[in-house]
């Protein structure tokens, strides 16, 4: 079988690349006599599924079109494995993406004091500033504008590390940054 999976041509090769690896999945699971219902549902192979797909979501987090349906067609997976992935880890896929998106964000306005709020929330998938707002603010129990005020402004005073001292903090991270 997998011979002629090998033998299929490029145009095929994805279609192949993602057969052969629910292939080897499979006969993981059959040949661990040994493993608990548990140790199944977690083997391996998911768990390098999973850790492809937040490596994608990091990777495109600027990306307007970042969606389960962007991820599973990355990874080579469907949409449906997908969601079983992140079931493991008690968050959406979606959700998930909010939180990274969200981390970026509030990195951007503490480093950044010029960006508008605005262009930081189009700049990480959000087209709606209130909406943003509401997210930022129930994520890290600060609007985006409190946040900004009271993170450390490099231009005022040289930010302090009180174990190492003087802290070199990032200027400008824009949304390129992020994709």
């Amino acid at each position: 079988m997998m011979q002629q999976l090998q033998q299929l041509s490029d145009t095929e090769g994805h279609a192949a690349s993602v057969l052969g690896r629910q292939v080897i999945e499979v006969l993981a699971l059959a040949l661990d006599d040994t493993a608990t219902e548990e140790a199944c549902t977690r083997t391996a192979v998911r768990a390098g599924h999973l850790r492809r797909a937040e490596h994608i979501i990091r990777q495109n987090l600027a990306n307007q079109n970042l969606s389960p349906d962007f991820v599973a067609d990355a990874c080579g997976i469907s949409k449906r494995y997908l969601h079983e992935l992140f079931s493991d880890t008690n968050k959406t896929v979606s959700q998930f993406i909010r939180e990274k998106r969200l981390l970026a964000a509030r990195d951007a306005i503490t480093t950044n004091h010029s960006l508008a709020m605005a262009e930081i929330a189009y700049c990480f998938g959000f087209s709606d500033q209130a909406q943003f707002s509401r997210l930022f603010k129930a994520q890290f129990a600060a609007t985006p504008s409190e946040w900004r005020r009271n993170a450390p402004h490099p231009e005022r005073s040289g930010p302090h590390d009180t174990i190492r001292g003087p802290m070199k903090i990032r200027r400008t991270p824009v949304c390129s940054d992020y994709s």
